[in-house]
């Protein structure tokens, strides 16, 4: 069975807003986002909140 991922829907934008919302009321100081090489519509929404690319390279292992 493939895993097929969908893209995220219009209402990506306000459940982030939501996030920053909350991560600001719990004192987070920062949030880390992922995004997949091929899903440039992500990483532009991202962009255009403020999240830049980071020197730090993400490291998995699957279980």
């Amino acid at each position: 069975m493939s895993k097929r991922r969908i893209a995220a829907p219009a209402s990506a934008r306000p459940a982030l807003r939501q996030l920053h919302i909350l991560a600001r009321r719990l004192k987070i100081q920062a949030l880390h986002l992922e995004a997949m090489p091929k899903k440039d519509r992500a990483a532009q929404l991202y962009r255009r909140l403020g999240y830049r690319l980071s020197e730090r390279r993400l490291m998995s292992k699957r279980l």
